[in-house]
């Protein structure tokens, strides 16, 4: 039973248990502690308590009466102090658990608290109270405790058990929980300290028989049958005396006759007795450990010390005077427990008149514990039992055997951790005794050895009996010491090695009777040693084909120790050489020794590595190379001592050098041949790249300029009110044809981008499900015009919303469909769309249709450029579109194939990694549709705009919308006179094409931007180039804006806005959103129907270049509708402008 030391001394005064075997480590944070006090505490605001006295009145806080901690030990210092103990009226107890306490008194409830040691710490770790507030009332230091504390310590909870448990299991309990320390994850898990060796609990009964408390705190009453007991021996006393006077009268005449006859005999009689008690009481002083005594207990329950000698007050303290004046005095001394114990064996003894013998402990006068050894006889006399005996002090021998008790667990304990196990071999009569650790060594349980010298012999391997029944043998003649290592066999079969040692026991004629001995478990030990033999075995392997030996120099001794792979190099005999470091100098070629000699001495004076490349000069004139490296070691007074090294032969790769070396020319010829070679061809690499840039460049710049002039004009021509019809008509062949030459000069230079290496990607969150749905429902049209089907086969694990390229994922799934439309005559196309290995990071992209196949061979050739398989047909377009689509999924770092059986249809598949996103992470902003622009805002500057361009097209262009702006404008062909006008009118606003004569764009923003007020000039960049990078570069020249021709003109003043912050008036001022209500029949109804069907067919085609030059012709008639489907357009969502015109067909006569 583990319980509260209090609690310990109340079940022991109840029942017959065993003195503490073991006491408790308690864990408290860090600390593993076996002992606790209490704590009085106020706190700093009462400056009127500081001492135990102060304390007197006041209010007080307490755990609960039976808490030794935090509230029995405050009790006991009061008392200590010879100071009254608190008014019960004046405690509060708050109940568990103790920070309660701390609360009333922080609160102000209560003036004085009384708690347990480390509930103020805990509290401050956990931030429940500030320590600064608190005051410790008689604050006690105990070295090596942690806590405040204002008691003395008091040992932690005891490991206690009835006494009737067998001892060997209570040796084994205290040996397991001692064995537990070494085990931390196990304390860990009980939340313990661990256990140690029992503490005095003495403290713990002085205190509550002080303050008495359970189980000291019932006075028995007195009643009249126990008053008549007490005083029975003085009321018969009484009675005699009444009686004897009554008949005195009678007999006294008797008495004196009887006297005088008596009174010589008497006499004599009194001689022998005081004889007899002198020489009782010489005996009783002389005795060296204790005394003797006579103890009586009457009929009447009577206890009396009728003598007692003067060796009491050595033994116990007390004078023999008052032990014989008060009996019960000695016994105070007892402990409680024993005193049960006592009483039990006088009552036993008085019944049965046998020996009484018992041992037992006195709490001494000054404090020690004295054990005493009590013999008496019991005899009965007339009413009394008489006890004459003697007690003899044993203090000594009881701490011999408790100090031998344990120094015997603690053996017990060191085998068994250690496994050692102890035998003992009675030879005489074969009787061999194994104590617990030899059952675990040889795996066996005790009723399964009979404990013979054959039952033994059978548990070792057969290889290693006839070797140890030798070693016996010899070891029985005296001829040697019994030392053997040898193996086992356990009954599961597993094999395990033994260390014996053992001393032989001989009679005084030399026979053997026992021997006595222990065997040690070293598998382990034998373990390692076989995986050292193995590692030594594979380092001398390793050094002999690696051709390298080891070395050790003994400093002091002058000897060199060679491994065998050191003697392989220096061919030499070992037996034939005498290992020193003279001998080892003299196998050196003559050259080198000096060499060798300064590197080894050197190493030694700097205590730094030594290394060396040397010689050995063989007698028949051969020369082997050595590298030598070693480090020197000192002792504790910095003397060489010792020198560990490594010789490596290095013959061969001196001779691979040498080899290397007469190369060495030749192939420094070769590099620079080869070098120069290289370097010729890399300059034509990169000519030719650089050459293949520039064509670029120009032919973006070449197609992309007249283009810009083309379809500005058209457009602008097309506004003209008065144009008539067929007027109209030929502008609009002009702008379809300039958009259709548009698409071509985009996918072409798209292709040459990527070839390039120059496309980038641009990735935003958005919903693909939406996406996929626009493009079903608009290529639905498509299908249905031919009378395919086109099915959505979609995985329910297909995500909806993804960070990717919008547009590469919309262009990649339209050219993939357009693609399977476009072939297939008959059946339809499904477009599937799932996850790959259920991971939604990786989506599956698949278009298959019913057409007429594709041959293997021509599988790869779909992805060349330019190459169409199908001739004639009316097929249209560049032969672009799969190319396109490849390198936009190889550059998202996915894949695409394509399954094909001629005459079976075929199956496109995209395998694309991408990154999911989040419904908050898409931004949709507003789309804005102005309408046509008017004029600039009243108050407007007539701003300065100056035209660089080389183009004439071009420049009139400009000119025309700026005039039409009312600004005023210059216009020069080239940077040159750039930079010249620029000093003469200083512009608000330059126009600065990219490419131009004489000087370009790009150099002439650079010395702008070092003339004086050319930092504050706006200068936007006007180019036709195809490159996104390019922007960068004439953003590092100084350019503030960036418009690509050919331009749309909302485009212009979008950039006059963010340079000049120009304001303008609209026909239409009002923020619009891009859905179908505002394509009503009513808007869509001023187009005529021929360009309405134009838009459907452009839409159709999914050539973006195409809808928008359609759009553009929209605006004349509505420019609030033109900027509605250029929206639209420009977010692809192609089916609501379908939907909205075919609605406008159906329901228009």
């Amino acid at each position: 039973m583990l319980t509260n030391p209090s609690h310990y001394v109340l079940l022991s005064h109840k029942f017959n248990l065993t003195q503490p075997l073991a006491t408790l480590i308690n864990r408290e944070a860090s600390y593993s502690l076996s002992s606790f006090g209490g704590i009085i505490f106020t706190t700093q605001d009462h400056t009127d308590i500081n001492s135990l006295a102060d304390i007197k009145n006041r209010k007080i806080a307490a755990v609960f009466e039976d808490s030794l901690g935090g509230y029995q030990a405050q009790l006991y210092l009061f008392k200590a102090e010879g100071l009254d103990l608190p008014n019960p009226k004046d405690i509060v107890f708050t109940g568990m658990p103790q920070d309660k306490v701390v609360e009333e008194v922080l609160a102000g409830r209560a003036e004085v608290g009384f708690i347990r040691s480390g509930i103020l710490e805990h509290m401050a770790e956990e931030n429940k109270v500030d320590l600064n507030r608190v005051k410790i009332i008689h604050a006690m230091n105990s070295p090596g405790y942690p806590y405040r504390h204002s008691t003395i310590l008091y040992p932690e909870w005891p490991l206690v058990s009835v006494s009737n448990i067998d001892p060997q299991l209570k040796r084994d309990l205290v040996s397991t929980l001692l064995s537990m320390n070494n085990n931390r994850e196990l304390i860990d898990k009980l939340t313990i300290g661990g256990f140690d060796l029992p503490a005095n609990y003495s403290p713990v009964y002085e205190l509550l028989h002080a303050i008495h408390a359970p189980p000291y705190d019932r006075v028995d009453r007195i009643t009249l049958l126990d008053f008549l007991k007490q005083y029975s021996w003085q009321i018969i006393v009484f009675g005699a005396i009444v009686l004897a006077l009554l008949v005195t009268t009678v007999r006294i005449k008797i008495l004196n006759i009887k006297l005088k006859n008596e009174k010589v005999s008497t006499f004599h009689l009194l001689q022998i007795v005081k004889s007899n008690e002198e020489q009782l009481r010489s005996i009783g002083n002389n005795l060296p450990n204790g005394y003797i005594f006579q103890y009586t207990i009457s009929t009447d329950g009577e206890h009396e010390f009728k003598f007692i000698s003067a060796g009491v007050e050595k033994a116990h303290g007390l004078k023999a005077e008052q032990v014989l004046k008060h009996s019960a005095l000695l016994l105070t001394q007892l402990d409680p427990q024993y005193k049960v114990l006592l009483e039990e064996a006088e009552a036993d003894s008085a019944r049965r008149l046998s020996d009484f013998s018992i041992e037992l402990p006195f709490l001494h006068a000054n404090g020690t514990n004295r054990w005493f050894q009590i013999n008496s006889r019991p005899r009965l006399v007339n009413d009394l039992t008489v006890w004459d005996g003697v007690a003899i002090d044993i203090t000594e021998r009881k701490l011999a055997d408790e100090a031998l008790s344990l120094s015997s667990e603690r053996l017990q304990l060191a085998t068994r951790v250690a496994k050692i196990g102890i035998w003992d071999w009675d030879i005489v009569k074969n009787e061999l005794v194994w104590d617990d650790s030899m059952y675990q060594l040889y795996g066996i349980q005790r009723g399964g050895f009979s404990g013979d010298y054959d039952a033994w012999i059978r548990t070792i391997h057969p290889e290693d009996k006839a070797y140890i029944d030798g070693e016996i043998q010899a070891a029985l003649r005296g001829e040697r010491e019994y030392s053997p290592e040898f193996r086992i066999i356990h009954p599961d079969g597993s094999c395990r090695y033994i260390k014996a040692d053992s001393q032989t026991i001989q009679n005084s004629e030399g026979k053997p009777l026992r021997m006595i001995g222990t065997n040690m478990d070293i598998t382990e030990r034998k373990r390692i040693q076989e995986a050292m033999q193995r590692s030594q075995s594979a380092l001398e392997e390793a050094q002999r084909i690696g051709h390298i030996g080891s070395w050790d120099v003994d400093m002091i001794n002058d000897v060199l120790i060679w491994s065998d792979e050191i003697f392989r190099i220096w061919e030499i005999d070992k037996t034939q050489f005498e290992a020193t470091f003279a001998a080892f100098l003299a196998t050196v070629h003559p050259e080198d020794r000096d060499k060798v000699t300064l590197a080894y001495n050197q190493a030694i004076i700097d205590k730094s590595v030594y290394q060396v490349e040397h010689r050995l000069l063989f007698p028949d004139g051969r020369v082997k190379h050595i590298h030598e490296r070693g480090e020197p070691y000192f002792d504790e007074d910095g003397r060489p001592v010792r020198f560990i090294g490594t010789s490596l032969d290095i013959t061969e790769r001196k001779q691979a050098e040498t080899e290397l070396l007469s190369y060495k020319d030749r192939l420094e010829d070769t590099v620079r041949q080869r070098t120069s070679e290289l370097l010729l061809a890399r300059d034509a690499a990169e000519a030719a790249n650089k050459a293949k840039s520039i064509f670029l460049a120009n032919m973006s710049h070449e197609l992309r300029t007249p283009m810009n002039a083309i379809l500005g004009f058209s457009n602008i021509m097309r506004r003209d009110p008065h144009l008539t019809e067929h007027q109209r008509e030929n502008l609009d062949i002009v702008n379809r044809s300039g958009e259709h030459l548009l698409t071509l000069i985009n996918d072409v230079l798209e292709v040459a981008k990527i070839e390039a290496g120059r496309l980038q990607l641009e990735t935003t969150a958005f919903d693909l499900g939406g996406l996929v749905r626009e493009v079903t429902e608009m290529m639905q049209l498509r299908a249905r015009e031919k009378g395919l089907s086109l099915t959505l086969d979609q995985s329910s694990e297909f995500p909806r919303y993804i960070k990717a390229d919008e547009a590469r994922i919309r262009q990649i799934i339209i050219n993939l469909i357009n693609n399977a439309v476009k072939f297939t005559e008959q059946g339809g196309v499904t477009l599937r769309l799932g996850v790959k290995n259920n991971a939604r990071q990786h989506i599956l992209i698949e278009v298959e249709d019913t057409g007429p196949g594709i041959a293997p061979e021509d599988h790869q050739r779909l992805f060349e450029p330019f190459v169409q398989l199908t001739e004639g047909g009316g097929q249209r377009g560049t032969g672009l579109g799969l190319t396109i689509t490849r390198q936009f999924v190889r550059m998202m770092g996915g894949s695409i194939a394509v399954e094909s059986t001629p005459g079976k249809g075929s199956l496109f598949r995209v395998d694309l990694p991408l990154e999911l996103a989040s419904p908050a992470d898409i931004h949709g902003p507003e789309i804005r549709t102005p309408g046509e622009v008017v004029s600039p805002i009243p108050g407007t500057p007539r701003y300065r705009i100056l035209i660089v361009e080389d183009q004439r097209e071009n420049q009139l262009l400009l000119r025309r919308l700026m005039t039409d702006l009312g600004f005023v404008v210059k216009i020069v062909e080239n940077g040159r006179q750039c930079l010249d006008v620029f000093q003469e009118w200083r512009p608000d606003l330059i126009w600065m094409d990219r490419r131009m004569p004489v000087m370009d764009g790009i150099e002439a923003t650079k010395r702008l931007r070092q003339l004086q007020d050319g930092q504050t000039v706006k200068i936007v960049a006007v180019t036709a180039s195809a490159f996104k990078e390019q922007q960068q570069e004439m953003q590092d020249a100084g350019m503030d804006d960036f418009v690509r021709k050919p331009y749309r003109f909302n485009e212009i003043y979008e950039c006059l806005t963010r340079q000049l912050g120009v304001q303008y008036i609209y026909t239409d001022s009002q923020p619009t959103e891009p859905d179908t209500l505002q394509l009503t029949t009513e808007r869509l109804s001023v187009l005529p129907q021929e360009l309405r069907n134009e838009l459907i067919q452009a839409l159709k085609s999914l050539e973006q270049e195409h809808i928008d030059t359609v759009i553009e012709q929209v605006l004349p008639y509505d420019l609030v509708l033109y900027k509605n489907l250029s929206k639209l357009a420009e977010n692809f969502d192609y089916p609501s402008i379908l939907n909205a015109l075919q609605a406008t067909t159906l329901q228009l006569p």
